[in-house]
């Protein structure tokens, strides 16, 4: 049973804020317990009974625990080492006075354990401050210096595309533009050919417009495109091939009239004449090269074929009456066309400003651009048009007047030149007194548009001709 009438009993003593509950000690309960080691003697408190004194150890006394309680700070280390006596008790006004000095000169806390002063924090804190601003600061310029440099690579980047896109916009409309004028030049301009050429020429899906040749054992297929634009050696071969097929016919033909050859003949007239079209009417430089070239070297040479040539093949070509009549006016409607073209291609060059020339100053460049361009134009579709109606009359006299016999005659008699029209029938109106050219075209007699009216008679011829009727003579006018 605890003896408990040594017991003294404490009220809860309140230390830095932190409550501590009273606690209870037995001498007889401390004289039993034999301890260890000295902390093992008691319950940790903050203060001791008023009564308790110990041999072992030296304790707070109370009054040394309320001068505790009325400071925030614990002592320090030097002072904790030395232990507290009863005798502490008799000053307690030193001791508080003591400790409100070491509290109000911050030489230590309950939290920092170095004896750091308000002014060091302050020092401390601006410096941090000061470092952190600076930081900052760095921070910001670096990041200003690369939105700078971001801005002016974009800003570069910009300017490029759009140079770029310019260029690309500027080659657009140049490849546009000469699109547009090979194909106004060569097609839309001109005419597109006669319904037999284009039965020749059949349209095949993704190759266009394609011709099929027949001199060979196995049927030749060749685009338009690619026949037109063969080099000039090689419309050399590809004509004298022809020629020779064709030499071969006429002699089995001569001998008899009804040889099967006849129908060989009429078909590979129809491809030499429709081959001369393709080239004439997609490769306008091609066909004026190879009307100038000597066919059996394959090269332009000066040679030419001489009008008594002409004049020796009229009789084998052994024209009827209706043959010649269409012919002869062929020929003067044909000429009447092209004066017509002359005085409006010479009235179109006078329009053209003396600016242009050098010889009037101050002329608004913008007026003047957009009348030489119209000039321009009007004198391109001029010319279109004066190469239209030469395909024209080429096709009318080659696959309209003459029969299938007759164009083989000319191809095998003048080889290995081409024959040309404009002298086949010049040398024919020679013979039958008919005017001369300059006076065909320079003939006023009839209004412009009479002239235009009367070619328009030869176009429409044209859209009689057919592949069935082609070898036979397709009469121009009445007699």
């Amino acid at each position: 049973m605890r003896d408990t009438s040594t017991i003294a009993s404490l009220p809860t003593s309140d230390f830095m804020g932190v409550n501590f509950p009273s606690l209870e000690y037995s001498v007889d309960m401390l004289s039993d317990f034999q301890p260890q080691h000295p902390s093992d003697l008691f319950v940790p408190t903050s203060t001791a009974p008023l009564d308790f004194v110990s041999d072992l150890f030296q304790l707070p006394s109370v009054t040394t625990s309320v001068q505790l309680e009325l400071s925030t700070e614990l002592p320090d280390s030097a002072y904790a080492k030395q232990p507290f006596s009863s005798s502490s008790s008799g000053s307690p006004g030193k001791e508080r006075k003591g400790s409100r000095e070491r509290q109000s000169s911050g030489r230590w806390s309950t939290r920092d354990k170095g004896p750091v002063s308000e002014t060091r924090k302050l020092e401390v804190n601006r410096e941090a401050q000061r470092r952190f601003r600076q930081r900052q600061k760095a921070r910001s310029r670096s990041i200003e210096t690369q939105l700078a440099e971001a801005t002016a690579q974009l800003r570069d980047m910009r300017t490029k595309q759009g140079q770029l896109e310019a260029r690309n916009q500027l080659l657009e409309k140049v490849a546009l533009l000469n699109k547009s004028a090979e194909s106004s030049s060569e097609h839309s301009l001109l005419w597109q050919g006669d319904p037999a050429w284009h039965e020749q020429a059949q349209a095949h899906e993704g190759q266009g417009l394609t011709v099929t040749f027949t001199l060979w054992e196995q049927d030749c297929v060749v685009t338009v495109d690619e026949l037109s634009k063969l080099p000039l050696p090689k419309m050399s071969k590809l004509y004298t091939a022809f020629v020779q097929k064709l030499a071969v016919c006429l002699l089995d033909v001569e001998r008899n009239p009804d040889s099967p050859m006849c129908e060989q003949l009429n078909n590979w007239t129809a491809e030499a004449t429709c081959f001369a079209v393709a080239v004439a009417l997609y490769n306008p430089e091609g066909f004026r090269t190879f009307g100038q070239a000597r066919l059996d070297v394959g090269q332009v040479l000066p040679d030419r074929m001489s009008d008594e040539s002409y004049r020796e093949l009229l009789p084998r070509m052994a024209y009827t009456e209706s043959q010649v009549h269409d012919l002869l006016h062929l020929r003067r409607l044909y000429y009447g066309k092209m004066g017509q073209l002359y005085r409006q291609r010479k009235d179109l060059r006078a329009q053209v400003p003396l600016a242009c020339m050098g010889e009037v100053e101050n002329i608004c460049a913008t007026d003047n651009y957009t009348l030489l361009s119209n000039l321009a134009e009007k004198l391109r579709q001029n010319a279109a048009e004066e190469y239209s109606v030469f395909v024209q009359s080429f096709c009318a006299i080659f696959r309209g007047v003459q029969t299938s016999r007759q164009q083989a005659i000319m191809l095998v008699h003048a080889y290995p030149f081409v024959t040309h029209k404009d002298k086949l029938v010049s040398v024919l109106a020679e013979q039958h007194g008919e005017p001369s050219v300059q006076s065909l075209l320079s003939d006023t007699s009839k209004t412009e548009l009479q002239h235009a009216a009367d070619w328009q008679q030869a176009a429409d011829y044209l859209n009689t001709i057919t592949v069935a009727t082609m070898h036979l003579h397709q009469p121009l006018s009445p007699a």
